[in-house]
């Protein structure tokens, strides 16, 4: 009997001990979990990702020597920022629905956070580009409205997933500075992309390099989509301008043809008498030209104060 009673008080104590510390501490609350994403050979691994409300998603760079950032595409949401090879960005998740992002840097990165039961996918990536190098002739027919000149070149690019490599070779009298404008054939635009230039005036031009998010000007500024929606729509063009022809001396509509074609020189302003019938793209001649007016070398990205259509 003695022993029942023992182990009733001794129950009935614990049941107090457990009732008072239980109320001094309080129910433990769960913590939230963190799903993780990886940036990794250009991709956000997983692309999507499922949370519950409440939960947070972690993004690492887990590239070798390649920064990224992970932004929403609705404004006024997330932006991590520039992320340098094995930095980190965490983001809380305390309302449901489809949170679609990208990296900046490299646009064609797309993912998206499915929060409590919202479903989605990841942002379509921008419009399919010319896989081959394009190539434009550039004339003073092409411009609106046309100019009679001797002038031209030819403008050749090969679109990557967020750069377009390009190469320029012009002739002109005075050649000053050339663009990549917006606008569709027979309509003129706003500048771009800054080719070459602001220069004193050269007869020969023989430029290339990368463009980049960060060549961008004018209305696509900081906007790679815009630009490579452009660029696959054929709404965008190269022009070349002169001192007599400040809208424009040769133009050439992006992309027109899949190969591409030698410029020939003018008949004048060269101060070269072109016999050969040869159609290799530099003739010897031409690279004596560029060797003794020192016309080769990298594109200036220098952005002219002057307003130039």
């Amino acid at each position: 009997m003695k022993s029942i009673v023992r182990l009733a008080v001794v129950a009935g104590l614990a049941a107090t001990f457990l009732g008072v510390f239980g109320a001094a501490v309080g129910p433990q609350e769960a913590r939230a979990e963190t799903r993780g994403v990886s940036l990794r050979s250009f991709a956000f691994s997983p692309a999507t990702v499922n949370a519950k409300v409440g939960e947070a998603v972690r993004w690492i760079n887990d590239e070798d020597a390649v920064p990224h950032t992970v932004t929403t595409e609705a404004a006024g949401g997330f932006n991590s920022g520039r992320l340098a090879p094995g930095d980190s960005f965490s983001r809380q998740f305390d309302t449901a629905g489809a949170y679609q992002y990208f990296c900046q840097i490299h646009p064609r990165m797309r993912g998206v956070v499915l929060v409590g039961d919202a479903t989605g996918a990841p942002g379509t990536p921008f419009a399919a580009l010319p896989s081959a190098p394009i190539s434009t002739r550039m004339t003073g027919a092409n411009e609106n409205p046309a100019v009679t000149t001797p002038a031209n070149g030819t403008f050749i690019a090969t679109p990557g997933t967020d750069s377009l490599k390009w190469q320029m070779q012009a002739y002109g009298n005075g050649l000053l500075v050339a663009h990549i404008h917006s606008g569709a054939a027979g309509t003129n635009g706003p500048v771009v992309a800054f080719l070459y230039g602001p220069d004193a005036g050269k007869n020969l031009v023989d430029v290339g390099g990368t463009l980049t998010v960060a060549n961008l000007v004018g209305p696509m500024a900081g906007n790679w989509k815009a630009f490579s929606d452009a660029l696959a729509a054929g709404t965008l063009y190269a022009n070349a301008h002169t001192a007599a022809n400040p809208g424009g001396e040769a133009r050439g509509q992006i992309p027109a043809s899949a190969a591409a074609t030698a410029p020939r020189p003018p008949a004048t302003g060269t101060g070269l008498a072109v016999t050969s019938s040869s159609t290799s793209y530099l003739p010897v001649a031409v690279l004596a030209t560029l060797i003794l007016l020192g016309a080769g070398g990298s594109a200036t990205y220098a952005r002219s104060r002057r307003s130039i259509r």
